[in-house]
């Protein structure tokens, strides 16, 4: 067989084709393989992992997947590759504390405790956030997708980091300003 791809399934049972009705998706696995004719009739086996790198034995980084065809590239498999690449940086797992402290920051507070960052980071990839009022009533916020920005600014804004006067008062709390800013300001 030629192509790229694990070695061709020993047990034809666990061989899926590629054709396979939508109905029948919940019988793939890790373990499934992939019989398929490419474009010059030639055999690839193609199995359903993905794909991991182990750095020095301490990193582990995830080898994103490549749809670009070599022997006739395409603008379509260019925007499948971009998407797979901006899917996996969105949903790294570093992403929604970057992102939380950026946006606290942007909100007027330079140095965001790790807790308000945390509780931020996780109405960003819960995409809910539940604040309780000051009557005790409780208050949602968010679509619950991951990501949801309405979850996200609800947080920064209603946390009680944000909203405590007595933090007010704290000389190493709330916004420095950028030097070139405090220079020409009255």
């Amino acid at each position: 067989p030629g192509g790229a791809g694990p070695t061709p399934p020993s047990a034809a049972p666990s061989e899926k084709l590629s054709s396979v009705s939508p109905t029948a998706y919940s019988d793939y696995s890790t373990e499934t393989v992939f019989k398929v004719t490419n474009k010059q009739n030639e055999v690839v086996y193609l199995k359903n992992v993905k794909s991991n790198i182990l750095i020095g034995g301490i990193y582990e980084i995830r080898n994103p997947p490549n749809f670009m065809d070599p022997l006739g590239p395409a603008n379509r498999d260019a925007r499948y590759e971009t998407e797979a690449v901006f899917d996996h940086i969105v949903h790294h797992k570093n992403t929604a504390p970057y992102i939380s402290k950026i946006l606290i920051q942007h909100f007027g507070i330079s140095n965001p405790s790790p807790r308000y960052i945390t509780t931020v980071a996780t109405a960003f990839q819960t995409g809910t956030y539940q604040w309780q009022g000051g009557n005790t009533s409780t208050m949602s916020y968010g679509d619950g997708k991951y990501g949801s920005l309405a979850a996200t600014a609800a947080a920064i804004l209603l946390d009680r980091e944000a909203t405590s006067v007595v933090l007010d008062a704290d000389p190493a709390y709330g916004s420095l300003r950028q030097p070139a800013t405090k220079v020409i300001s009255f």
